[in-house]
């Protein structure tokens, strides 16, 4: 039978609607296909930055003028850090006419030293005339930022205290900086005690990560009288520097003392210059009048004093900070970090850096000066970091 051929016109315009649709139908998915694989590829770049920037480098990868070749696509991010820890990146990934952006925001908390100017896991009491605030070791000396939050006597006010209990202040303790009491925890101030920011609890307990101590041989008792130790793995029954002699450690080195003790005007200086120096007590510590630990950089957060020991398990374990009495005038610039021990100050004793532990008193005419620069240190995975933002941009 002969098809009219009105009918063949109607047919084959029909026939090429649907080619036409079945056309637009293949481009419209190929277009989402190439959007999805794109957000993948931004959301690539977001990774290797993070990796990049916990692996010493800065978080920028690329640039718009030269970006990174990736599975038929490209991209480049861009990391931004505001000085608080909260790092900002941006990735662009563009596959032949489609181009994302993706934001991602992240803060990092490197734990306790990074933190507060004095912590104590279980318990933190202050009192007599302890002063706590802080400073910026990258802009310059303690002394050179006195003043510089309008009150005498002082420095920063980000001096920060914390607990995961109560907290107890007496006395004329000044806190320039939060007094933290854990969750349900809240702050006891007598006297003239007085705190210049917040008490506010905090919203969830903080734990002290353990100190993992290498092992090495045990080479016996060392006593130093100006004396360089090499860079190297060392492990001593017992350390004692002479008093008004020095001991130098030059890193890369590990150095694990069974006990630990400076005579009067005795200093034990770590040169991080070639790599960094770690310091591990396993017992009692004892540090004279005028005695010092200091950093040759004068940079707390060069140097951390890992206090293994754990005293309120045994007694026969003494922390002496300050054991010439209210006049030791003893001296550290870095981090005391103890998550096992019971710590007690009693004199003048005065720490540049963060002090954390497991029990913590500060009392007499301690003077705690967080640095603010261990907030900035470089970011690395074992760091905490929390998720503040994910967003497509325009």
């Amino acid at each position: 039978m002969a098809i009219p051929a009105l009918a063949l016109v109607v047919l084959a315009a029909a026939s090429m609607t649907l080619l036409t649709m079945a056309d637009s139908s293949l481009k419209q998915d190929r277009a989402t296909k190439q959007s999805i694989a794109t957000d993948l590829v931004a959301d690539a770049g977001l990774s290797a930055a993070f990796f990049d920037l916990t692996s010493g480098g800065t978080g920028n990868l690329g640039s718009e003028q030269a970006p990174i070749a990736y599975d038929g696509a490209s991209y480049f991010v861009q990391c931004a850090n505001d000085g608080t820890g909260v790092y900002t990146f941006r990735s662009e990934a563009q596959s032949g006419k489609v181009r994302r952006r993706l934001e991602l925001v992240l803060a990092k908390s490197n734990g306790a030293l990074g933190r507060w100017g004095a912590f104590g896991e279980s318990s933190l009491a202050v009192s007599g005339q302890v002063l706590l605030d802080s400073y910026d070791s990258s802009a310059g000396s303690y002394a050179s930022q006195l003043g510089a939050a309008g009150v005498n006597g002082a420095a920063q006010h980000n001096g920060d205290i914390g607990s995961n209990q109560g907290l107890m202040l007496s006395d004329d303790a000044t806190i320039f900086g939060k007094a933290v009491p854990g969750p349900g925890s809240s702050v006891s101030l007598t006297g003239n005690a007085s705190v210049s920011g917040s008490t506010n609890p905090a919203q969830k307990p903080v734990k002290l990560p353990p100190i993992s101590v290498p092992s090495f041989p045990d080479q016996g008792p060392l006593v130093a009288s100006n004396m360089v130790l090499g860079s190297g793995s060392y492990h001593y029954s017992s350390l004692q520097i002479a008093s008004g002699s020095t001991l130098t450690i030059a890193g890369p080195a590990q150095v694990v003392l069974g006990a630990c003790a400076l005579e009067a005007g005795a200093q034990l200086i770590v040169d991080p210059s070639a790599g960094p120096v770690e310091v591990f007590l396993l017992g009692s510590l004892t540090m004279d009048s005028g005695s010092q630990m200091f950093p040759s950089t004068m940079n707390p957060s060069d140097f951390v004093f890992s206090i293994v020991g754990d005293n309120l398990a045994d007694p026969s374990i003494v922390f002496d900070f300050d054991a010439a009495g209210p006049t030791s005038d003893t001296k550290i610039w870095g981090s005391v970090y103890a998550p096992n021990a019971h710590l007690q100050i009693d004199s003048n004793f005065e720490l540049f850096g963060s002090m954390v532990s497991k029990e913590l008193n500060l009392g007499g005419t301690a003077k705690l000066h967080f640095d603010e620069a261990l907030m900035n240190q470089a970011a690395s995975p074992s760091d905490n970091w929390t998720r503040l933002a994910w967003r497509r941009l325009p």
